[in-house]
């Protein structure tokens, strides 16, 4: 049996975590011995505990219990504690998502202790190395044996970079392999959805009518660490719902909760509240107008349930949705927001290309996951 151990710290990494825990259970329940840790990079009770219990999830084997602070303090605190475990669990290969603190922590403390760093949804780039996600995720790329991407784009991004990544290569760190395999957050929409737990129940739980509202999130450190920046964007969706006429819910991230809960109050037309559950975000999405956010994930998942988005950012990683015109990139800017809402008010979108797979990337991840550690062992056994 093989053991890994597969590291996640936030929201979006529980969901791709859990999508791949699924396929490992399904596929191989015998042969695979899945460890959990959790960073605590983002803890609280809507982005962690009801997480687990939506997902069908064990509580993970490990919390390192990261504590707040700066890059480097937060950076550094994933790292000792995921070493500490890497060293006891001693596995064939960690897994890691994304880009955030978590993923490079991990990527590090796995590849200087000589473990394969299997890196799901690689390849993606925004090209704005001010953002510390970008920086997350081309380091991680570098340090990473088997390379999961879920576009196209990304195998060119690598490639660009001097990763060859030529499957029938040795898969090694100095000679990757990289796989095209959409994303696994289409995966899980499609699980959940498939058991109609995306319902309208939670439209009346906030008296909101359906495809008449708008849903707002907003997280990224460039966009909510200038508290002047933050009260004018929160004024700016204020005025959004009194000229368009059309309601507005915004779920706040824990992290500027305490800061908007003081300074705002909720309105008939412009509701605040605490962050909500996975599956009660997905319901308000799915039954929404139009998505304005920052966020990575909630641009696919957007997507992924027919909705267009404004991104509140001036890039993304995530071109193709920009590309064919299911998101605009605004950033916090007044005017490009007003008429990123009047072109889609105006605009009937065609949701019928097939951007980010088949909804089958846990299992396809999963496959070759086995099929490279199976290829490892026969190598030590011909040492």
């Amino acid at each position: 049996m093989y053991k890994i151990l597969t590291l996640y710290g936030t929201r979006p990494q529980l969901i791709k975590a859990a999508a791949i825990s699924r396929a490992f259970k399904n596929l191989y329940p015998n042969g695979i011995n899945e460890i959990l840790v959790d960073s605590g990079q983002h803890y609280d009770e809507n982005m962690s505990e009801v997480f687990y219990r939506e997902l069908n999830m064990k509580s993970p084997d490990y919390n390192l219990k990261s504590k707040a602070g700066s890059h480097a303090q937060q950076t550094a605190g994933i790292m000792q504690g995921f070493e500490e475990v890497v060293i006891k669990e001693k596995p064939s290969s960690v897994i890691v998502f994304g880009d955030t603190t978590t993923t490079i922590a991990g990527a590090l403390v796995a590849s200087k202790e000589k473990v394969p760093v299997i890196h799901i949804e690689a390849g993606l780039r925004s090209y704005n190395k001010s953002m510390p996600e970008e920086i997350n995720r081309v380091v991680t790329d570098h340090l990473s044996t088997l390379l999961f991407t879920p576009t196209v784009r990304g195998i060119i991004n690598l490639k660009n970079e001097g990763i060859r990544g030529e499957n029938e290569n040795k898969c090694e760190p100095d000679t990757p392999c990289i796989h095209l395999t959409g994303d696994v957050m289409l995966d899980s929409l499609l699980y959940f959805s498939s058991q109609n737990l995306l319902n309208e129940s939670f439209l009346n739980k906030y008296n909101l009518g359906k495809e008449n509202y708008l849903v707002v999130t907003l997280h990224r450190q460039s966009n909510t660490n200038d508290e002047k920046k933050l009260k004018l964007f929160v004024r700016l969706i204020e005025q959004i719902s009194l000229e368009f006429n059309i309601d507005i819910i915004f779920p706040v991230h824990p992290r500027i909760w305490k800061f908007i809960n003081l300074n705002f109050k909720s309105s008939d037309n412009f509701q605040i509240i605490p962050a909500v559950s996975y599956l009660e975000m997905l319901s308000l999405v799915k039954y929404s107008k139009l998505i304005l956010t920052d966020s990575g994930g909630l641009q696919k998942e957007a997507y992924f349930l027919q909705k267009p988005s404004l991104i509140l950012r001036n890039e993304t990683e995530w071109q193709e949705l920009t590309d064919n015109g299911y998101a605009i990139l605004t950033g916090l800017d007044r005017d490009k927001i007003f008429s990123g809402i009047d072109h889609f008010n105006r605009s009937r979108l065609n949701f019928n290309k097939d951007l980010y797979g088949d909804g089958k990337a846990a299992e396809l991840i999963v496959k070759i996951i086995y099929t490279f550690l199976s290829e490892k062992k026969k190598e030590k056994i011909k040492v």
